[in-house]
């Protein structure tokens, strides 16, 4: 598992939503997505990562501030990011693959949106991605392979939602551990002079002790 770190994008919408914004600007939630009231407008959260989108993804348009999926020529770089949740329905999947039954992009739990509304905007966030493994490999007995971690993927559930942690700017020392050991498990660095390492004696002996 691996922690990314994931932009949360506000925008106003036609769309019947559980997020209104007041005339006075504070936000306000509700059990059920509805439309627009007399004085309020609803709201929509897109979770961008800094990916580069491929082609007919969903992605956020910086200059326009709009959503739009990502055109065979791309954008120049920095002007779009990827949308990999949001709580706006019309994000279909049908146009570039439909993964594990869901037809929608994921979306937030109903508990973050309602602890958005209720702290006025949440601008950042951690997102759990699974790892991607290899397939394990052998040789007449010879040589074994064991699976690697080869890349990751987001994490849903069976209701397609994402799982959110606050973001942080500091790591207690076993979860900086954690994190070294992760690392050294991908390929590529796990090995030292074709010798595979000691992934807990590294760590004692190349991570400082507080």
């Amino acid at each position: 598992m691996e922690l990314k770190r994931v932009k949360v994008r506000r925008l106003e919408s036609d769309s019947p939503s559980h997020i209104h914004k007041q005339l006075e600007g504070d936000l306000s939630y509700h059990d059920k997505s509805t439309k627009r009231f007399n004085f309020t407008w609803t709201q929509h959260l897109y979770f961008t990562i800094d990916d580069e989108p491929k082609g007919g993804e969903w992605c956020y348009h910086v200059a326009s501030h709009t959503i739009t999926k990502y055109p065979k020529g791309g954008f120049p770089k920095g002007h779009a990011f990827k949308i990999i949740a949001t709580t706006d329905p019309k994000l279909k999947l049908e146009d570039y693959g439909v993964k594990e039954g869901h037809w929608y992009v994921a979306s937030p739990t109903q508990a973050f949106i309602k602890k958005y509304c209720k702290v006025g905007g949440i601008d950042e966030v951690l997102v759990e991605f699974e790892d991607v493994m290899s397939e394990t490999i052998h040789f007449d007995g010879i040589a074994d392979f064991k699976p690697m971690v080869i890349g990751t993927k987001l994490k849903v559930d069976s209701h397609n939602t994402i799982t959110i942690h606050p973001f942080k700017n500091s790591w207690n020392r076993e979860e900086v551990e954690e994190l070294c050991r992760k690392a050294l498990n991908h390929e590529g660095y796990n090995t030292e002079f074709g010798r595979r390492i000691d992934n807990d004696n590294w760590i004692e002996n190349n991570l400082k002790k507080y």
